[in-house]
């Protein structure tokens, strides 16, 4: 029997005072022809001696522009339907979803890994990201986040 091999990666759901959550439209080149999961929410894989928080700072720094102000806090942690071709073969992707907020009035600068960005509630949040991650997530989503 042969062990399977996981990436980990670590995402933001970024929510503001409003209660809403921050997502972020994908830039086509990324996408890879299925269009059903153009959202998402910041983050991205480890690099090699970063721990989950050092990795969300860094991700969220290279893809917003900016820092933000509160302490995270583990929400969920899933495993994806992505693959990840490696030299090894395809292998999975696991995400660590953390919770936390920027500071009001933070001037998103986007990376050109996304087109846009808006402020959705929960509701809309977890119908965008099922496509990409899951429906146990979305489910997560709606029972401990939406108002």
């Amino acid at each position: 029997m042969s062990e399977q091999i996981f990436h980990i990666g670590v995402k933001g759901l970024i929510r503001n005072k409003k209660g809403d959550f921050l997502l972020l439209n994908l830039h086509p080149k990324q996408l890879r022809d299925d269009k059903s999961r153009s959202w998402d929410v910041p983050g991205g894989r480890m690099d090699p001696g970063e721990d989950f928080e050092t990795t969300l700072a860094r991700e969220i720094k290279e893809e917003l522009g900016i820092v933000y102000d509160s302490k995270p806090e583990f929400f969920t942690a899933t495993l994806t339907n992505i693959h990840i071709p490696t030299d090894r073969g395809e292998v999975r992707l696991v995400l660590m979803f953390y919770l936390l907020s920027v500071p009001d009035g933070a001037k998103i600068t986007l990376s050109g890994e996304h087109t846009k960005y808006e402020w959705v509630d929960a509701r809309t949040a977890a119908a965008h990201l099922k496509e990409k991650y899951s429906d146990q997530f979305a489910q997560q989503m709606l029972t401990r986040l939406a108002a």
